[in-house]
This record gives C-alpha cells, sequence and structure tokens, in this order.
C-alpha cells in the first residue's frame, strides 16, 4: 500500500495488479497502538494486572494452545521489527510511588505510518485502483477503528472494496480458523480473476443481536449436563486427535478470554464448580426468562448461578450452559453443547453479561 500510494507503482516495471488482499492491516500505526494499549486496560480491569498479558494474547493475539512452533519462531526472527501490540507489552513502574501499568514495549517498527482517508480516496478515483480485500479476525487487536480507513477504497457503485470480519478469531486467524480464512482468500480470488463480471462485493453485516432466553438450572442439573457434556468433547478429542480446539472461551479468573483449554476440561472444571450452586425451587428452575430479566432479579442476591442459554426455535433445546458470580457479577465461564445447537447464542449470552457488569462499575 505505501508503494502504490506514495512511492508510484509503475505498471512497466512491475505486473499488472488484479487485487489487493489486507490482512489484519492498521491503516495507521499510531491507531494500532492506542487499540492494543484500550485492550490491555480492559484485560488488566477484568483479570488484574499480574494475568492482563497472557489474557490480552490468548484474547486477542492467537488462542491456541500450545502455541504454534511456526508462530514462535516468526517472533523470534522478527525481533526489533513490530508494531503495535505484535512490540509486547512490559510492566512500568509509575513515578513518585504512582500505580505501575502494562506498556507498549520499545518505539514500534513502523512508528508514526499512516494512510489517511483522503489519501485512499484520492487513489481510489485514479483509476489505477486494483480491488482490495481487508480480512481481520473478529478479536483481534487491529480493531474496526484501525481499519476504517480502507472503506474510503470502495467505489460509488459499491466495488472496489470488501471487508470480511472471521468471528472467534485474533490476529492470527489463519492459525485459528485457517479453513475459514483459505475459503474467504478463495473466494476473493475467483472474483478477482473472473473479467466478465463485476460483482459488487460481501459486506461486513453486523452480528443480528438477539434477546436471549434462559432459565436458571438446578445444582443437580447442571452439574450432570456439564458431566455429560465433558464426557462427550473428551471422546471427540481422541477420536479425532488433529482437529484444534479453536478459540473456546474458557474459566480464567473471571475474563472468559479464549485460552483454549481443550473443551472437555472447561465443561469438567464448570461441573465442579456447579457442586456449589445454591438450592433452588423447581418453579424458578423451569421458568423460562429474557436474559435481562433474570439479571435484574439476581441483583439482590449472592452467590452462584447456571443457566442453559435456550434456543429461540427449540425451547427445550439447550445451546450452551453459562455460569456466574453474583455481588459482584463476574463471568466465570461457558461450555457449548457439543451436539450442535447455536454456539452464536452462548455468544450473545456472554456479550450481555459482559454489558451488564461493565455498567455496574
Amino acid at each position: 500500500m505505501q508503494t502504490m500510494m506514495k512511492d508510484s507503482w509503475s505498471e512497466g516495471e512491475l505486473p499488472k495488479l488484479r487485487s489487493i488482499c489486507l490482512l489484519s492491516v492498521s491503516s495507521s500505526t499510531l491507531l494500532a497502538d492506542r487499540a492494543a494499549t484500550t485492550l490491555m486496560n480492559a484485560a488488566a480491569e477484568s483479570v488484574g494486572a499480574a494475568d492482563a498479558a497472557r489474557a490480552f494474547w490468548y484474547r486477542h493475539v492467537c488462542a491456541l494452545k500450545p502455541q504454534p512452533r511456526c508462530l514462535a519462531d516468526a517472533y523470534q526472527q522478527s525481533a526489533g521489527r513490530r508494531w503495535g501490540a505484535l512490540r509486547g507489552f512490559e510492566w512500568k513502574l509509575g513515578s513518585g510511588g504512582a500505580t505501575g501499568g502494562w506498556q507498549l514495549r520499545g518505539a514500534g517498527a513502523l512508528d508514526g505510518w499512516s494512510l489517511t482517508t483522503a489519501e485512499l480516496r484520492r487513489w481510489a478515483t485514479s483509476g489505477c485502483q486494483a480491488p482490495v480485500l481487508s480480512l481481520r479476525g473478529q478479536h483481534d487487536f487491529v480493531t474496526e477503528e484501525c481499519v476504517a480507513a480502507w472503506r474510503a477504497l470502495a467505489q460509488p457503485d459499491g466495488t472496489g472494496f470488501t471487508e470480511d470480519v472471521l468471528g472467534g478469531c485474533g490476529h492470527n486467524a489463519h492459525l485459528e480458523a485457517p479453513d475459514s480464512v483459505a475459503a474467504t482468500l478463495r473466494l476473493w480470488l475467483l472474483d478477482a480473476e473472473d473479467t466478465r463480471r463485476r460483482q459488487a462485493p460481501r459486506k461486513v453485516a453486523p452480528r443480528e443481536r438477539r434477546r436471549v432466553k434462559c432459565r436458571v438450572l438446578r445444582r443437580d442439573e447442571a452439574r450432570s449436563q456439564l458431566q455429560t457434556w465433558a464426557s462427550q468433547l473428551s471422546w471427540a478429542s481422541q477420536l479425532q486427535p488433529a482437529v484444534k480446539p479453536g478459540a473456546w472461551r474458557s474459566v480464567g479468573q473471571g475474563l472468559p478470554h479464549r485460552d483454549a483449554f481443550a473443551p472437555s476440561r472447561t465443561a469438567r472444571r464448570l461441573a465442579d464448580w456447579a457442586a456449589q450452586l445454591p438450592r433452588c425451587g423447581a418453579d424458578v428452575a423451569s421458568k423460562v426468562m429474557s436474559l435481562d430479566d433474570l439479571l435484574a432479579g439476581s441483583s439482590d442476591s449472592s452467590g452462584r448461578v447456571a443457566f442453559a442459554v435456550m434456543d429461540h426455535d427449540e425451547t427445550e433445546s439447550t445451546c450452551g450452559i453459562v455460569c456466574i458470580e453474583q455481588k459482584p457479577l463476574q463471568l466465570v465461564g461457558v461450555a457449548c453443547n457439543p451436539d450442535g445447537g447455536r454456539k452464536s447464542l452462548c455468544d450473545d449470552a456472554i456479550d450481555e453479561i459482559e454489558a451488564a457488569i461493565k455498567s455496574s462499575k
């Protein structure tokens, strides 16, 4: 992008471009630094300063555990030539006895680099623009603010620019969801090669937020269901050892960061946690209600609550089990039904709980 925008791309010296793919690329290193700092502060607030760097890594960089060898090698080889959160964080003490905090390490390799909306729009109208794809993970530290400027490349007819976001992934989406990344790039390249038609690009459609329906689980019911799921997931991991665990939310000191423990381990830990659930009446456990109502009704309570996230189309079908602590409100973890169901509903439930936690502080 630097070459095309500022250093004058010459088609006489270089091949003609068919398309451009930007994979988790910020239009500004300053924006990337700011986003990384904001996300790190949020992690420190959720899990505490001691565990913040680890939580940041698993949620926003790469959720796979153990860390892929290729990623470790890449970081070792790129020392001193990184930007944004790739520089890593270091703990710095405050001056004059003030509390310290996590700060980005050193100066970035592209410190101060940026492409402005005006520059991008000017190039988009110059007649030499190749179609551009911007692809990133949903939890990437390259946030929406970091990529917003690229949208200036879109033509008035809606062509010229496509933006895709891969759900459940961080910065290294190609490692966490290789099949999804490969499929997205394959479709993009096929469109770019097909000169017989000029399709309007796929746009990022915001995920429809649905009101989550749930019901409180009794102690025995929660433990039995979680233990059953743990067993199913354990067998599945043995039968398909090559399948990566993916970006599963897990129990992590209050923050459901994507630590990618084996899903069976997460379910089993939550089953142990559920052993201390308080008893509740059958009328309470059988009632299906909105998550908003459940959280409002439990605001004056203390202790533990496990509730089943219900499929909207099948009131008897459980998509997952979410576990929370009350007073203060804290999200402990979530286990998804291994038999399928709408896992996105569990994500909706977690988003609602995180919003409630933030508003309660």
